[in-house]
C-alpha cells in the first residue's frame, strides 16, 4: 500500500503523462514506473549507501510506430 507521498508521486506523474501525453507521443517516448520491492528483496544501489529507492522510473524512446 502507498503511503501519502508515494500516492501523490504517482498522481503527479500520472496528471503529467496526460497534460504532455502528445509531447511524449510524438517523441516515441513511454514512461515506465515501477514499485520496488522492500529492502533484501527489491532493487538496491549498495554504492549509494545501501539506497533502495520506493520508485524506479524509466523513460523508453524510439517506440513511435512512424
Amino acid at each position: 500500500m502507498l503511503n501519502e507521498s508515494e500516492y501523490q508521486f504517482v498522481t503527479d506523474l500520472k496528471n503529467w503523462c496526460d497534460t504532455n501525453n502528445t509531447i511524449l507521443e510524438d517523441g516515441g517516448m513511454e514512461i515506465f514506473l515501477l514499485r520496488n520491492m522492500s529492502r533484501g528483496k527489491g532493487v538496491g544501489f549498495f554504492e549509494a549507501g545501501n539506497f533502495h529507492p520506493d520508485f524506479i522510473l524509466w523513460l523508453l524512446t524510439g517506440t513511435s510506430n512512424t
